[in-house]
């Protein structure tokens, strides 16, 4: 059948087939064709039954459409067959089919295009390979399948994935494919890719979105009319406005009037009216209802928007909101319809004759009192001429000058005598676009007062002009000047010659005029007035009174004023005079009042920048180097720099040096300026630009500085200084005096300090010596100074060698006072910088005089401060080169460790580290417990260079101490080894000297050792040598120490002094009950260390051999002491061995 044999919808419906794509579904069709459903459906069964289209039944209620090709000839073949060969070609859609798992079977050119796979790639992948991840993760392709199974066909939307990655915007429709049974045998996908049309529809939402805020947003109502007169769109001013909604509907119904209040047909509204004539509508004005039930005005805009064809096809109004505007209108309509009758009654009110003329010189108004005057009646006078009605009257000057007002059209006033009226009248003409205003008044009689007044001011001019010391100004009732005289003052006012009937305004400066105007204008009104007021660095006095005529009446103003500066100056330096006496007077009784010096020097501070109402005040206390200077007292300087900065006295850049050189006090204008030094940052840091220093004390021996200071420049004058100069008189007796009193004071605190010490030394050397540890003594040191009178609190401390701090051994007068703190030995600690530190690591004394002053105790300030100790003294225990602690000593006076005082507590130091290594060497001779070290030391003579025979033997039996660090060691050595023992004292710096005493076997002999390392280190701890050995070329040492002996130290000093030495054995060994030596221990405990070193000496030496194998002389000169001594030590240590031994009490 033709086509041309179709009806007209059916055409339209089978040209959608013409082009070979994808079959369609019967809803896409519906949509194309912009029909119902059930319609479309009708349609195409009719081109089925005329054979001009193909269907297929898809799922439960769907269907496809196509159109099979032209010539159709292939009757047997299947329905799968020719749906391939009508899908194949089409490459505008992708057109698959679907297992009913999902997996692609059939793939078409299409399809390759859009999505990228080619068919070998695809077939047999699942449908999700075409979904996002996001949508995989969502179950977006089963849903869709399972979507599609149960409703035949599902549409869907969305991004979908290429093969290359990619994604393309799709619009997908699957369809449910069954056999003749109803079983779903699979799906048939089309794909379209839509992504342009997806960004254009985004784009144009996106533009719509923008467009509708843009109207929202619009400070105007818009509203869109269709040709019905409805509106289809509004914004929301529009909406505030009209009361608007958001569906359309016509607003024929709503009351509209025109600008006269007349109701407006729907017809004649603009809109309407663009509609019929195409032309826009603009600034029209009407009155609307609102939504709320009010009604506003509004001016309204109406464009058309037309077709290509031209014809209007919509109508674009905007509204504007003029109610506010309207109302304005008709308030000032109102106000000037008010105005012009109050004018008209005005008029008649006024007092002065009053008439108006147009431009032609005729009345136009004449008020009673100028027809009065004239001599006419009102009703003859309007209309009439001006010139005409009054020829005698007008002509001349009123004539001349009234044409001229109308010529510029500018307002005048002028007097003159009217020789008709035989009277003087004021004129005052007000030209305007329609005539002239004329006010006219007689002025007889106040020009008779003023020609009277004349003559007052020729008087008043004359006492003016001869007013002595200063200026006279008369003002007028206008505050214009009448008359200067007298000699005006140089306050920048320029008086012009011609200075009559110039206001006061025009000529007084602003400062001048805000002071003297308000003073005139009172005097007019009748109250007069005196002030003085400082006018360009100048003090004046003014007096300004009213002047009265015979009755009375204020008629003008009377001004005169005088230069008082220097009047006042003199004053003001009286009342300064005063003021610094009271103050000098003040400052000299508190001086001999008080006793506290830091308070009178505050004082002194704060009452001298009153005085001299400067910013700041100092007291600066000069150091006995003569170095620096130190602020001890001031106010205004920043918060915590009093009592800590410090200026320069030798730098040049110091005022305060300056003044040391200097024999008189310094002034200082402006420091920007001074050329003799330029400040120090104390006074640079503190913006200071002016002020006074000067010596306190004499120029030969000065105290200090007094400075005060300002931030502003200043001139000085002779009697500041002075008063400074005073002040400082004051300060120096009693500074000195107070320093005498201090210095006694401090002398008798130190006599009792020195007794105190003195008591504590022998109560303590008693006391010690009775106590048998360390630990005891310590704490007996402790206890005596702390109960002392002169001290508050001591402690000892010893160094902690893993952590490098110290550590309390011992307090009194105080609890657990290093609780809180750190005390360093490291040198890089700041913590290590302390007194207690430095005297551990140099083991010499540290003495802080004044605790407040002292930076090495910041670290600990804080802590220090609640104790309220003033100085402090920390004392090395030294004993042989070895540092046991350090003793801390505390005073709550400055200055306590001074002189004699300082050398006894250091003496201190040393007999505490002496009593304590007795009590240790005790404790090794008397304990039961000991701690034995084995040393060894492999080719201690090969090391040395020294040879010696195998088998032979050197032994060292005995270490006496003697004078200046030296020791004598007694041994033995076999005759093949005395040689070894020569060439060891030659190798060795220590080995002074070695003598052989015999030629025995072994032999025995001396050696004097100077400051050897492992003896001295040993002796210092109360330990010996137990025995020594060479054999073989090695050395075995064994040393003994009381148990409460730091050991670390011995090992360290033994492998100090030879770097082979092994420690092979330390162990802990106990005296035998009956240990034969038990005895001699006993005695020699008796002995003092001289004591026994003597008797030890004399021994060894052969003292007590018959014959003698030495005599006292040799002895005492091996010992390093006098002969006399060694044997008054030696007979001490003979009475106590001899009464231990032949005394009742015999040891056990």
């Amino acid at each position: 059948m033709a086509t041309n044999s179709l009806t007209g919808t059916l055409r339209e419906t089978l040209a959608l087939f013409d082009s070979p794509v994808a079959p369609w579904t019967t809803s896409e069709i519906a949509s194309e064709l912009d029909l119902g459903r059930r319609s479309t459906y009708d349609r195409l069964e009719r081109l089925v039954e005329q054979d001009r289209l193909r269907t297929k039944k898809v799922g439960a209620n769907g269907r496809v459409w196509w159109r099979p090709p032209a010539t159709d000839d292939t009757g047997d073949r299947d329905g799968h067959t020719e749906f391939d060969s009508l899908v194949d070609p089409v490459e505008e859609y992708a057109i698959f089919l679907l297992d009913p798992d999902g997996h692609v079977r059939t793939w078409n050119s299409g399809a390759h295009r859009i999505i990228g796979y080619t068919e070998a790639e695809i077939v047999g992948q699942h449908v999700s390979t075409f979904y996002t991840a996001a949508d995989c993760d969502d179950d977006a392709p089963q849903r869709n399948l399972r979507a599609a199974t149960q409703a035949g066909e599902v549409k869907d939307e969305g991004w979908r994935v290429r093969a290359d990655g990619s994604r393309f915007w799709a619009d997908v429709t699957i369809t449910a494919i069954r056999d003749d049974d109803g079983e779903l045998t699979g799906f048939a996908e089309v794909t379209r890719d839509m992504t342009e049309r997806h960004t254009h529809e985004e784009q144009l939402r996106q533009e719509h979105d923008f467009t509708q805020w843009v109207l929202n947003t619009a400070p105007v109502g818009v509203v869109l009319f269709q040709e019905d007169g409805t509106f289809t769109s509004a914004n929301q001013r529009a909406d505030e406005l009209l009361g608007l909604d958001d569906e359309p509907h016509d607003i024929d119904g709503n009351e509209v009037r025109d600008e006269n209040g007349d109701p407006l047909a729907p017809s004649e509204r603009p809109y309407m009216r663009v509609f019929d004539t195409g032309e826009p509508v603009r600034g029209e004005q009407l009155h609307v209802p609102t939504g709320d039930g009010d009604h506003r005005w509004v001016a309204v805009n109406a464009e058309p928007l037309t077709a290509e064809d031209g014809a209007v096809e919509r109508v674009l109004v905007t509204i504007e909101d003029i109610s506010q505007l309207k109302h304005q209108a008709e308030r000032l309509e109102r106000e000037r319809n008010q105005a012009s009758s109050e004018l008209d009654a005005i008029f008649e009110r006024v007092d002065d004759a009053f008439f108006a003329v147009d431009d032609d010189w005729r009345f136009t108004y004449v008020n009673d009192t100028a027809a009065d005057l004239v001599g006419r009646s009102t009703a003859e006078m309007l209309g009439a001429c001006l010139w005409d009605a009054f020829p005698r009257i007008t002509e001349g000057l009123p004539r001349e000058r009234a044409e001229r007002a109308m010529e510029t059209g500018e307002s005048t006033e002028f007097e003159f005598y009217s020789d008709p009226l035989e009277m003087w009248v004021e004129i005052r003409l007000y030209p305007s676009a329609d005539g002239l205003s004329v006010y006219f008044r007689d002025v007889s009689d106040r020009v008779a007062r003023e020609q009277e007044l004349e003559e007052s001011r020729r008087r008043y001019q004359t006492l003016i002009d001869n007013f002595p010391n200063g200026a006279v100004t008369l003002v007028d009732e206008d505050l214009q000047y009448v008359t200067v005289g007298g000699t005006p003052h140089d306050v920048g006012v320029d008086i012009p010659a011609d200075i009559n009937g110039t206001a006061l305004e025009e000529i007084l400066p602003p400062d001048l005029s805000e002071l003297l105007i308000p003073r005139y204008e009172a005097a007019l009104a009748g109250e007069a007035s005196s002030f003085e007021a400082t006018l360009d660095g100048g003090c004046y006095r003014f007096e300004i009174v009213p002047v009265r005529d015979d009755d009375g009446a204020v008629f003008a103003a009377l001004g005169m004023s005088q230069e008082i500066t220097e009047r006042k100056e003199y004053e003001q330096q009286l009342q300064r005079r005063i003021r610094q006496q009271e103050a000098v007077a003040t400052l000299g009784r508190q001086a001999l009042e008080t006793e506290d010096l830091d308070e009178l020097m505050a004082d002194t501070a704060r009452l001298v920048a009153d005085v001299l109402d400067n910013d700041y005040s100092k007291v600066l206390d000069l150091a006995p180097d003569g170095q620096e200077l130190r602020l001890r007292q001031g106010v205004g300087w920043t918060d915590g720099i009093v009592g800590s900065a410090t200026v320069s006295a030798t730098e040049n850049d110091s005022q305060a040096a300056y003044t040391l050189a200097s024999a008189d006090p310094v002034r200082v204008d402006d420091l920007a300026t001074e050329e003799r030094f330029s400040g120090p940052d104390l006074l640079t840091d503190h913006d200071v630009r002016s002020g006074i220093s000067t010596i306190i004390g004499s120029v030969d021996d000065p105290w200090g500085i007094l400075g005060t200071h300002d931030t502003e420049p200043k001139e000085f004058s002779q009697q500041d200084v002075a008063f400074v100069e005073s002040v400082a008189n004051i300060l120096a007796p009693t500074i000195r005096r107070q320093q005498d009193e201090q210095t006694l004071r401090i002398q008798r605190e130190r006599l009792a300090a020195l007794n105190d010490l003195n008591e504590v030394s022998r109560e303590l050397t008693t006391a010690a010596i009775e106590q048998s540890t360390r630990d005891e003594i310590e704490q007996t040191v402790c206890d005596y100074l702390a109960r002392s009178e002169s001290y508050t609190f001591a402690w000892i401390g010893d160094v902690d060698t893993a952590t490098g701090t110290v550590t309390m051994r011992a307090e009194a007068g105080v609890d657990g006072y290093l609780d809180d703190i750190t005390i360093s030995v490291d040198p890089d600690d700041e913590r290590g910088q302390g007194p207690t530190g430095r005297a551990l690591r140099t083991g010499r004394l540290q003495v802080t005089n004044d605790i407040r002053v002292a930076d090495h105790h910041d670290p600990w300030r804080e802590h220090t401060e609640q104790y309220g100790f003033k100085s402090s003294a920390a004392i090395p225990i030294v004993h042989e080169d070895t540092v046991y602690g350090a003793l801390n000593v505390y005073a709550d006076r400055p200055e306590a460790f001074g002189g004699d005082e300082q050398d006894l507590i250091a003496q201190l130091g040393e007999i505490v580290g002496h009593v304590i290594a007795a009590a240790e060497r005790k404790q090794a001779l008397m304990s039961d417990e000991l701690v034995e070290l084995d040393f060894h030391m492999d080719r201690f003579l090969d090391e040395l260079g020294v040879s010696m025979p195998a088998d032979e033997r050197i032994t060292f039996e005995k270490a006496v101490p003697g004078s200046d660090d030296e020791f004598l060691v007694y041994g033995t050595a076999t005759p093949g080894a005395v040689e070894a023992v020569h060439d060891i004292s030659d190798a060795l710096d220590h080995w002074e000297a070695v003598e052989v005493r015999d030629n025995g076997d072994p032999q025995r002999f001396e050696i004097r050792m100077s400051d050897p390392p492992i003896l001295s280190t040993v002796a210092s701890l109360g330990g010996y040598v137990e025995e020594a050995v060479v054999v073989d070329g090695d050395i075995d040492l064994r040393i003994h120490l009381a148990p409460s002996v730091d050991v670390r130290r011995v090992v360290d000093a033994v492998e100090a002094a030879y770097p082979t030495a092994e420690l092979r054995r330390r162990r802990q060994v106990t005296r035998a009950a009956a240990d034969p030596q038990r005895i001699q221990r006993e005695l020699l405990s008796r002995l003092t260390e001289k004591q026994r070193g003597a008797l030890e000496a004399a021994y060894h030496k052969g003292f007590f051999e018959w014959p003698r194998d030495a005599v006292g002389e040799d002895i005492a000169d091996s010992l390093g002491v006098a002969t006399p001594t060694f044997h008054q030590h030696l007979r001490k240590a003979e009475a106590e061995v001899f009464d231990a031994l032949l005394s009742t009490e015999t040891p056990s």
